[in-house]
């Protein structure tokens, strides 16, 4: 049949370009598309027809999730002019929050599917939410599997970053701005920790003779 090219992008939760603007888009696509094509010419159709697919559902605990007074205290502090908790982000998040606390008391955490799927000698991992790139190369340099390629912002929508532990204890926008922009609540430090872990037990399910 014919070849099916696909992008997958990998953790790249704490990775931040220092450059900027449609030239310099330009020039990195075209870098990418030069090493994809060198790769492309010298690729080799793999004789296994081995195909295998494993899945867990993974419980990623949230971490101080708001009362409801808390939530409609938050809703006034956004809506006061002048206030520090009146960022352009923080009106929307308060109100969904308050609506969704008045509804009843949430889940304590978040239920996400991570999955590997092997295809001849090669295994995909898929990983939800912005991981971070310690997270996936960690995972890669543990499971020895020689054709891994990790897959993030997959399945479950966006339910934010997924930083590492030490990034809890340095804090920064990926930890204590996520909630803001991506949903309701934080993960709890050790997330990312769980999440390999998952990660590990699905690529050695798929990779076992």
């Amino acid at each position: 049949g014919a070849e099916h090219a696909q992008f997958l992008q990998g953790c790249a939760g704490n990775v931040n370009v220092k450059i900027s603007g449609r030239e310099a888009a330009d020039t990195a696509g075209q870098i990418l598309a030069d090493a994809v094509r060198a790769a492309a010419s010298s690729a080799q159709a793999s004789a296994s027809l081995d195909l295998r697919v494993a899945s867990e559902v993974v419980h990623l605990p949230w971490v101080g999730i708001p009362t409801l007074a808390e939530a409609r205290q938050a809703l006034a502090d956004a809506k006061t002019p002048g206030s520090k908790a009146q960022p352009f982000y923080r009106r929307p998040w308060a109100e969904n929050l308050a609506r969704t606390l008045e509804a009843g008391r949430p889940p304590d955490q978040a239920d996400v599917l991570v999955q590997a799927l092997k295809v001849g000698d090669a295994v995909f991992l898929a990983l939800p939410g912005e991981v971070f790139a310690e997270i996936g190369l960690g995972i890669k340099q543990r499971a020895g599997v020689e054709h891994l390629f990790v897959v993030a912002y997959a399945n479950n929508g966006e339910i934010g970053y997924i930083p590492t532990a030490a990034a809890f204890a340095e804090g920064g926008m990926e930890v204590d701005a996520s909630p803001f922009y991506y949903g309701l609540f934080q993960l709890a430090p050790g997330c990312g920790e769980i999440l390999a872990e998952s990660a590990l037990r699905v690529v050695r399910t798929v990779c076992a003779r």
